[in-house]
């Protein structure tokens, strides 16, 4: 009964797959691809010419290390340093009473 189950999870996996196809370019997304491409380009025109191929040189390291196994990894960075968690707040949370009446 469990290798049944399993096949129908993969099963499963694979039609969501479909319907969640991203377009990629060189394994990175086509935009974050496109946009890092023209960054390097034109900090190699506006500024000396390493200095762009540098910025291309990290740049794309950083993106093919993050977008490794997940096409939208992006969004999740995103989301996660963009938390409203994450941000420092001066002073602390003042208790507030909370009282139980028993009808009863």
């Amino acid at each position: 009964m469990e290798r049944k189950e399993q096949e129908e999870f993969e099963q499963g996996l694979r039609e969501v797959q479909v319907l969640s196809q991203d377009q990629l370019t060189s394994g990175l997304p086509t935009k974050i691809f496109g946009g890092g491409l023209a960054l390097s380009v034109a900090f190699m025109f506006i500024l000396p010419w390493y200095i762009g191929v540098l910025f291309g040189v990290v740049y794309f390291f950083a993106m093919y290390s993050i977008h490794e196994n997940d096409s939208r990894a992006i969004v999740a960075w995103r989301r996660a340093l963009t938390k409203r968690s994450n941000y420092w707040s001066a002073g602390q949370v003042k208790r507030k009473r909370f009282n139980v009446i028993d009808l009863e």
